[in-house]
C-alpha cells in the first residue's frame, strides 16, 4: 500500500514523547484531523484540560511538523 503524503495524525505527548492516539490511523486533511479530535474532547474533558496534544503534519517518511498543539484548553497553531 502506498503512503500519500502530505498526511496529519494526531498524538498526546507524554514525557516529552509523542504517542500516536489512534495507532495506524492517517487522516488525509488537516481539517478532518482537527475535527475528530475536537470529538474526542467534547468525550474526555478531563483529558482535554489536563492534557498536552498536537497534530502533526508528515511530508515525507522522516520529515514532520507539529502543526497545532493543544494544552490545557489553549490552542496554539504553530503554521
Amino acid at each position: 500500500m502506498k503512503t500519500t503524503y502530505p498526511y496529519y495524525i494526531a498524538v498526546k505527548v507524554e514525557a516529552g514523547k509523542l504517542v500516536k492516539m489512534y495507532r495506524d490511523k492517517k487522516f488525509k486533511s488537516y481539517s478532518e484531523c482537527y475535527d475528530i479530535l475536537n470529538n474526542w474532547f467534547t468525550v474526555h474533558q478531563d483529558s482535554f484540560c489536563n492534557g498536552q496534544y498536537a497534530i502533526v503534519e508528515y511530508t515525507s517518511y522522516y520529515e514532520c511538523r507539529i502543526i497545532t498543539i493543544f494544552t490545557n484548553t489553549i490552542e496554539t497553531k504553530l503554521v
